[in-house]
């Protein structure tokens, strides 16, 4: 899993300020959150809120305003409610933005999306994007199904 190669990440992520996008799922081998491990690790002042909330808490398409989360204290900024592209005053406070997230391995699910929002945002206000990388769940060796037709696309998929 991406977030146990610590060797790899912390050099780019010591001395920044750095901005989590994350779920239940973002955990690492001992099943301990990216939020704890990048706490201790790092300088982490922002999670920001994919739809269901950082913690899962948050009903399917159920829009949330930005809040403090309870077991951090960090401010949680929303990407699943008026601005699912973070804007620059939404990225302002930090200088990396990190995500992890397991991936389902299906087109359909909004955390491609946004991901996808995320790091143009991040690409338009110079901020860097680093993915915690995690395997497919479903192999990933193959591409099945139909492509997406043109004018057919939307924030699920």
């Amino acid at each position: 899993l991406g977030i146990d190669q610590m060797d790899q990440w912390l050099p780019v992520l010591e001395g920044k300020k750095v901005g989590l996008i994350t779920n239940p799922t973002g955990v690492n081998r001992n099943l301990i959150s990216t939020i704890d491990v990048l706490k201790e690790k790092v300088n982490l002042v922002r999670l920001y809120s994919p739809e269901h909330g950082v913690r899962g808490d948050i009903q399917a398409g159920e829009v949330v305003e930005n809040y403090i989360d309870e077991s951090t204290s960090l401010p949680v900024i929303t990407l699943y409610g008026k601005n699912k592209k973070p804007t620059k005053e939404m990225l302002d406070e930090i200088d990396i933005l990190a995500m992890d997230i397991q991936d389902v391995g299906s087109r359909l699910y909004t955390y491609l999306s946004t991901m996808s929002y995320c790091m143009q945002g991040c690409a338009e206000c110079g901020k860097t994007f680093v993915l915690f990388d995690r395997p497919n769940p479903i192999g990933g060796e193959q591409v099945e199904g139909n492509l997406i037709k043109e004018g057919f696309t939307s924030f699920v998929g």
